[in-house]
């Protein structure tokens, strides 16, 4: 389910990303880069390039390779979080 609250939406994060930011931007009548431009804005979303490695590195311990529990703890798409792993050598 998606809600718009004020100028932010909010969206599932779940290998289906793609498909949840089409259907908000469906849902409240915007092009699905706008969707992008608003979590970008907010202040209370982020995106996995916002984590920093400590962050990464506590749910690695906490979590293990439980991919999907890390992502959920972040609240970010477990393929934005592998992405960013990769990217900082933690993948």
């Amino acid at each position: 389910m998606h809600k718009a609250t004020g100028d932010i939406v909010v969206m599932p994060t779940s290998e289906a990303e793609v498909v949840a930011v089409l259907a908000a931007a469906h849902a409240l009548g915007i092009p699905r880069p706008s969707i992008y431009h608003l979590i970008a804005k907010s202040p209370r979303l982020r995106t996995a390039v916002d984590l920093r490695q400590d962050e990464l590195e506590e749910a690695r311990r906490r979590f293990g390779d439980d991919l999907a529990a890390m992502a959920d703890a972040l609240e970010v798409s477990e393929t934005a979080l592998r992405r960013r792993l990769g990217k900082l050598g933690l993948g």
